[in-house]
């Protein structure tokens, strides 16, 4: 948990103490990494100073869970983390002098090694430091892992640096590269990257204070800068506040820069040399805050240009000195966002009557620049304004955290806010590198019909094996498998690069933002006193992007549009075509998604783009490929004099899923996508960009908003607050409810975006920066594709009917392993009968059929699709079933009479054996959905209907206790306590499913009543961590730790998970990342649709029930977080076609409005709130309930 100890002190760690900080390093660190006991013993008798603990009274805690060496001994106190480090001479400038002046001060040369030691710490090292200072070098930071995750390691390093800071010490740290971010939020700065050992590290510093001589800042000194201490009036009205400076026109200062940086009694510039008070623009009638007291450090820099020599300088600023000359200016700590207006501005100059004479300083109001841009000071014109987007004051230059998705289902792109030249990256969804577009042969890893004999033996003596071990399990099951051949992945398709030609780089009031209520990416900047706009968005009604660019200058403008291919993929081919039938001149790229997967083409794929600007010069040109040696043509688009242009983009593949059987060899193979594009591209110019904007957002609007609406009243909605900075500032358990709420309708967003086509959407939505995207951005099964459509149902989202197209066209039917199989796995590309796994369908993978077949029960289940369930919904269902019933054999190693799934295995965990408990959960479920479903479809199969019941009578549940009181993983208990793995497979039947959280002795066939399952449950859910482990730190497996908690009812431990979901796993563009450290992190789309079905599990539950003369329980807010006071569900949706509206104030329910759909079945309902039932009622056509006795 993340919440500090509250008895943690810092103390200096005595010698008789650092065994104990060497078992913390043994359990920290790797062996061949860590650190021996002498070599901490020589780091403390060297420096014990800088060696530093954190301590517990060791009267406060329990020890038993604590080594022998962590105990407090002789001091009555508990060692639970450290950071040690050693002193070396002040830094050189050369990388030989460095090296071995910290060779000679540290125990051992391999601690701190020359090759990390790149150019850029030199330079950093040769910064214009006083002399006597010393170079600290930290060699580690420890927790004792009782107490990680807690904060204490960040704590601990606050506390040294500021023990740094007081000893005017360098202090240079070498860190692994995945800890960089926590050290740069205590205070550090990166200088350099370097391996060691391989692994990639980072060079970290901290300066601590010098004194005002030595930064030349005494009595009677000047002072220039990038941004100075100023002067101005109070923005409140004038005058001159407490606190404030006031204006310094024509006024000395007593004691220089004394007057407005804090020194100590000495003279030396204390606490960091920061500002003493406000500072205010001097602007007639500006007056507004520049700099808040105490967020600016002095320091020195070199000059950078800001502006082109050639300049004149703007109003009340004085020129720049030439870059690299050293000047003064303000480090804005923690981060720049302390401003109330955020930016640099150019040095005031010394106005000097004499040498001797008092510096005069002003300040100006200037707004921050990248490349010269003036910041927006609130949220861009047009941003919605409940705050229902994502707003930023800078272009993007990180795909995975800066760009802002949109998408059709059909296509998808992303944007970064380009100004002068934006790079829009363009996908397709069904673009795929490898299968049998790359290979004839490739057969995805499936056995043929010809090894059915030997695989039907194998697999008897696989489950033989299973069953006459000690422990029910088998080492591998090898010979079942195949190798995977030409898989390949999911590939991005291309960019579209918009550049505007002579236009000035003055830039001013940039903005861009995703609006949540349309489904649009917008950026505006003024330049010369014009505004320029450039919007995109993708539609699914005509099946097309567009991006319209305007302005209000009277010259207008000229844009180049260009495709250009992505890495990975080969160089595609770009040219002019004309678009035909009056549609003028057309920009077509074509390729193939080659690669080294197979030795085929691959699968062909084209953009057209084509642009529309009335009364404007559009010309199309073919031009010199940037890439000479790519053999390959190159064009672009160009519109002169456009006051408004809008290029649409269409695009498409030769995939067709009809292809996908033996009449088409499998080949999945259609026609090239020239034609249809062609169509779609014309079928645009029959509307005016207008009218294609109004289709989008109606359409945007009947998906997403007209059906359904969360709202979180009293959520701080806060315009002058960016949406980067905002993350930035996210606490966890503190949370920010504005910031919450904008998050889960952005997973809708996602959702809606990105599974409107022909395929569902995958592991990254659909959306892929290159050709190689991690896990090929497929169909993973184990949880993650399941997780991206749980919010569809409950927030009445109509997006599925993709996943029941791709589950009906991609599976079969076969026989390979003695008896009826359908084929599937853990992972899947749009051709699922090739499935990526290496191991086969019989093992935790093979229950992805299952899995997909609680979407399609839940679908008939919330939404009563008669005409839906007979015709589609319910053959998937009986398939499955049917393939199951068949894979159900009796336990032989138990000899219990039930019937087992042998062999399996928990997903993505070791052990394979027999009856898993998700499987055995999850097949109870399905067969329950047989049952409740047959009437409705029709059936007629008596034999089957008995088999399904009598089997289901019969089979092992998946529910039982093991020995530390945990619900087992396995039939076998062998789970272990300290397993924090990040699935929680055997949880399945608590969320999302109910064979746990919904447990019933009596229909279930166990002696264990309901409240020990559910307290077995909750051990193993405390058990599994709280989603950052040694196995992964991804952002899905805390949201479903957080509906977990939600179904507990327990709404502090749903927000902390939630929370720290939030803080840890999400980008400043809201993207779901799985390595929250890295720079440029993996987007993973789990977490982003997993987080609103979290959210609603806390505000709605109904879970399914065995049969339906069960009582559906409605539950509502059933782990409503204290943050969340007041707020509204319009439109929500649970089982029975029934529709909720609700109401809630002062964290009480007010109102609750209930709505039965026309045409469903009677079943008894029961709804609940705080515990106890408010209504009961059993459902007719049209019923509505309301209740407000609350």
């Amino acid at each position: 948990m993340d919440h500090l100890p509250p008895d943690l002190f810092f103390d200096l760690v005595a010698a008789d103490e650092v065994s104990a900080a060497h078992a913390i390093e043994l359990s920290s660190l790797p062996a061949d990494e860590a650190a021996t006991l002498a070599q901490l013993q020589s780091r403390q008798a060297q420096a014990p100073e800088l060696f530093l603990g954190a301590f517990l009274p060791s009267s406060s805690l329990s020890l038993s869970s604590l080594p022998p060496s962590d105990t407090g001994g002789l001091h009555n106190r508990t060692l639970i983390g450290y950071t040690c480090a050693t002193r070396a001479p002040a830094p050189a400038t050369s990388s030989d002098s460095i090296s071995s002046a910290s060779v000679s001060t540290v125990d051992h040369a391999s601690e701190i090694p020359s090759a990390v030691l790149t150019s850029a710490s030199l330079a950093a090292l040769s910064a214009r430091v006083a002399p006597a200072n010393a170079a600290v070098c930290v060699h580690a930071v420890g927790v004792s892992p009782p107490f990680r995750q807690r904060g204490v390691a960040r704590a601990l390093m606050e506390a040294s640096v500021a023990r740094l800071r007081t000893t005017r010490a360098y202090e240079m740290l070498l860190c692994d590269g995945g800890l960089r971010a926590l050290y740069e939020e205590v205070g550090c700065e990166c200088v350099g990257e370097s391996e060691n050992g391989g692994r990639p590290w980072s060079e970290m510093r901290v300066v601590g204070p010098a004194t005002a001589a030595e930064l030349g800042i005494g009595k009677g000194s000047g002072l220039d800068g990038l941004l100075e201490a100023g002067a101005g009036v109070g923005s409140a009205g004038g005058g001159n506040p407490v606190g404030r400076i006031a204006s310094f026109t024509g006024v000395e200062l007593e004691y220089g820069i004394g007057d407005v940086v804090t020194l100590d009694q000495s003279g030396s510039v204390s606490d960091g040399g920061v500002n003493k008070y406000v500072l205010l623009c001097p602007r007639s009638g500006c007056g507004c805050v520049i700099l808040r007291d105490g967020v600016g450090k002095l320091i020195q820099k070199d000059a950078i240009e800001l502006e082109p020599s050639e300049k004149a300088p703007t109003a009340l600023l004085t020129p720049l000195p030439p870059a690299g000359q050293p000047i003064h200016c303000w480090l804005v700590q923690p981060s720049p966002m302390a401003f109330e207006n955020i930016g640099f501005s150019r040095p005031v100059g010394e106005e000097l009557d004499d040498p001797t004479s008092m510096a005069k300083l002003r300040l100006a109001c200037v707004l921050a620049s990248i490349n010269a841009v003036r910041l927006a000071l609130s949220a861009p014109s047009g941003f919605p304004a409940l705050g229902n987007g994502l707003w930023y004051t800078t272009p993007g230059t990180i795909w995975s955290r800066h760009s802002l998705p949109l998408g059709n289902g059909f296509l998808t792109a992303t944007t970064l806010g380009g100004i002068l030249c934006e790079s829009t990256q363009l996908n397709i969804e069904s673009l795929w590198t490898g299968g049998p577009f790359a290979d004839p042969t490739y057969n995805g890893g499936n056995k043929q019909s010809d090894e059915q004999p030997a695989m039907a033996a194998a697999m008897q003596s696989i489950r033989q094996t299973i069953f006459n071990s000690a422990n029910g399990t088998i080492g591998d099951v090898e010979i079942l498998t195949t190798a995977i051949g030409a898989y390949g992945s999911y590939s991005g398709a291309g960019f579209l690069i918009s550049t505007l030609a002579n236009q000035s780089s003055d830039i001013s009031e940039y903005g861009r933002f995703l609006d949540l209520d349309s489904g649009i990416a917008k950026t505006l900047w003024s330049q010369e006193g014009n505004t320029f706009t450039r919007e995109t968005f993708c539609s699914n009604p005509v099946r097309a992007c567009v991006q319209n660019t305007s302005t209000t200058s009277p010259r207008g403008f000229t844009q180049t549009y260009a495709f250009t291919g992505v890495s990975g993929l080969p160089t595609p081919n770009v040219t002019c075509i004309d678009g035909g039938n009056g549609a003028g001149a057309v920009l077509q790229l074509t390729g193939n998604a080659g690669s080294s997967a197979g030795p085929g083409p691959g699968m062909s794929y084209e953009l057209l783009a084509t642009v529309v600007a009335p009364g404007s010069s559009i010309v199309c040109s073919t031009v010199p490929n940037a890439n000479a040696s790519a053999g390959a043509p190159n064009a672009t688009l160009t519109v002169s004099n456009a006051r408004s242009a809008y290029v649409v983009w269409v695009g498409g593949t030769d995939y067709d899923a009809n292809a996908g059987d033996a009449a088409h060899g499998f080949s999945f193979k259609g026609d090239p996508p020239h034609d249809a594009l062609s169509v779609l591209l014309n079928a645009t110019h029959s509307f005016s960009y207008a009218e294609l904007l109004a289709a989008h957002k109606a359409d945007y609007a009947e998906t997403l908003h007209t059906r359904f609406a969360l709202s979180i009243q009293g959520a701080g909605v806060d315009l002058d607050v960016p949406t980067d900075a905002r993350k930035a500032a996210y606490e966890v358990d503190t949370g920010d409810p504005y910031l919450e709420w904008v998050l889960f309708n952005y997973g809708r967003h996602l959702l809606a975006s990105s599974t409107r086509g022909m395929l569902p959407a995958n592991l990254q939505g659909k959306w892929a920066f290159n050709a190689a995207p991690p896990w090929s951005a497929d169909y993973h099964a184990n949880i993650n594709f399941q997780m991206n459509y749980w919010i569809a149902e409950t927030t009445n989202m109509n997006v599925t009917q993709s996943i029941w197209d791709y589950i009906e066209m991609n599976y079969r039917l076969r026989d390979i392993f003695g008896h009826t199989g359908m084929k599937a796995s853990g992972n899947s590309a749009q051709w699922a009968n090739y499935p990526v796994a290496l191991l086969t369908i019989y093992l935790s993978r093979n229950i992805f059929f299952v899995k997909q077949m609680v979407h399609v029960w839940d679908h008939f289940d919330f939404t009563n699709d008669v005409a839906w369930w007979k015709a589609q919904g319910y053959p998937l269902l009986k398939g499955a079933a049917s393939f199951h019933l068949d894979k159900l054999i009796p336990d032989k190693h138990v000899n219990d009479g039930t019937l087992v799934v042998a062999p399996c295995n928990s997903p993505e965990q070791v052990p394979i054996t027999f009856a898993c408990a998700h499987a055995q959960q999850l097949i109870w479920q399905l067969f329950n959905a047989i049952e409740k479903g047959a009437p409705a479809a029709g059936e007629t199969d008596v034999e089957f209907l008995n088999e399904v019941k009598a089997k289901k009578a019969q089979m092992d549940k998946g529910v039982h206790i093991g020995s530390w009181g945990q619900l087992q993983e396995w039939k076998v208990d062998m789970d272990s306590p300290n397993d924090t793995h990040r699935h929680l497979s055997h949880l399945v039947g608590l969320y999302p499913g109910y064979a746990i959280a919904n447990y019933d002795p009596t229909i279930q066939n166990t002696a264990l009543d309901a409240s020990q399952v559910l307290a077995a449950a909750q051990i193993s859910l405390i058990h599994r961590g709280n989603g950052t482990g040694p196995d992964a730190d991804a952002g899905w497996e805390k949201v479903w730790r957080a509906a977990c908690w939600a179904q507990f009812s327990n709404a502090s431990e749903f927000y902390h998970e939630l929370t720290y979901a939030i803080q840890r796993n999400f980008a400043e563009n809201l993207f779901s990342v799985y390595d929250p450290t890295d720079s440029n992190p993996i987007f993973q789309i789990d977490a982003n649709l997993g987080y609103p079905a979290a959210v609603m599990n806390a505000l709605i539950q109904a879970l399914d029930v065995a049969n339906t003369s069960m009582p559906l329980l409605i539950k509502l807010l059933p782990a409503l977080p204290t943050t969340w006071p007041e707020g509204s569900l319009t439109g929500a949706r649970v089982r029975g076609g029934i529709t909720v509206d609700m109401t809630w104030a002062d964290a009480k329910l007010t109102k609750v409005i209930l709505t039965v759909d026309e045409g469903i079945a009677s079943r008894p309902v029961n709804v609940i709130y705080a515990g106890s039932i408010k209504a009961r009622f059993n459902t007719t056509s049209g019923l509505t309930q309301s209740i407000t006795g609350f």
